[in-house]
């Protein structure tokens, strides 16, 4: 059993040698020009912009902390007083990790067990990443209250927020709405 072993090995070191090919030992560096590749959405004149896909939003935003129990508590307040629903698109906060992730087990396998990010506008509660919406430490939470296309609409929510979370305010934020996977 050896010896066929050895023969196979032998054999497989020898066709990957380089020492017979026509260009061993020089590398040369070629251009080749490449072929503009269509982007979905442009037409055959237009460049593509790394921006596209992404969208200025307003976010209202009741409190931030690292304490997240402390924003549940005043989420869970604020889901009873505004007409306002909770949404927290099935992550939850994990305290061994310190992390507000998608269940292990989820059906989005590319993002189980990991932060999916609300980016879409809408009126519903959610606790989220600071840092997804503006410059923030790392694992700071913020109680959003809602993502909204105009800053009047974001003013209108604020003033309707106020009294019941005072410290609340608002951040313009550029959001990616292309697919994340």
């Amino acid at each position: 059993m050896r010896v066929p072993t050895a023969l196979l090995i032998g054999t497989l070191i020898a066709a990957c040698s380089t020492a017979d090919h026509p260009n061993s030992g020089s590398l040369e560096a070629t251009s080749v020009e490449a072929e503009p590749v269509p982007v979905e959405g442009l037409d055959a004149d237009e460049e593509y912009d790394p921006t596209m896909g992404h969208a200025e939003f307003h976010v209202t935003i009741a409190d931030t902390s690292h304490d997240f129990a402390r924003l549940e508590a005043l989420m869970q307040e604020l889901a009873a007083t505004l007409p306002a629903s909770i949404d927290m698109m099935g992550r939850r906060y994990h305290p061994e990790r310190d992390s507000l992730l998608l269940p292990f087990d989820d059906a989005d396998e590319l993002y189980a067990g990991s932060y999916f990010p609300r980016r879409f506008p809408s009126g519903d509660l959610s606790i989220e990443y600071l840092d997804n919406y503006t410059t923030a430490s790392p694992g700071a939470f913020a109680l959003v209250t809602g993502i909204w296309e105009t800053s009047q609409q974001a003013d209108s929510a604020l003033r309707g927020l106020a009294p019941m979370a005072p410290s609340a305010f608002t951040v313009q934020a550029e959001l990616f709405l292309g697919c994340m996977h």
